[in-house]
């Protein structure tokens, strides 16, 4: 695996460990602050980036993100700033320990861009994928 994994090297590789943008800067008060204008995130990822309570993420947009996240080689420790970011007081870590773990475990994938766009309803009619 590469050592830049979301915009930063990894602290076990030997890269840097106060890291939190995917820019490779550090959020304002350690937050985790992740670029919602990266273009390379799809429109439904960054919709769910952008969710903060009382409007949360489903059970199966969480699990979407999550397996999205992972896959781009977020660590364990970032999806749950990420998660805690979007969840806030409803950030649960024992929870979001443990659906991570499994999906890394399992190794899940995000859901293809049909159910994304008719089971989740995240889809963007301007994504260059909607007209697939």
């Amino acid at each position: 695996m590469d050592e830049l994994v979301a915009g930063a090297l990894l602290p076990e590789n030997g890269g840097i460990s106060e890291v939190d943008n995917l820019d490779g800067t550090m959020a304002a008060g350690g937050d985790f602050n992740v670029r919602i204008d990266d273009e390379s995130f799809p429109h439904c990822i960054r919709a769910l980036l952008l969710m903060r309570p009382p409007k949360t993420p489903t059970p199966s947009q969480n699990f979407h993100l999550a397996c999205y996240l992972l896959e781009r080689g977020y660590t364990m420790d970032e999806c749950k700033r990420v998660f805690m970011s979007i969840f806030q007081e409803k950030y649960d870590e024992d929870t979001a320990d443990v659906h991570l773990k499994l999906i890394k475990l399992k190794e899940c994938k995000p859901y293809q861009c049909f159910i994304v766009k008719h089971g989740l309803g995240l889809c963007n009619p301007d994504c260059e994928r909607y007209r697939n």
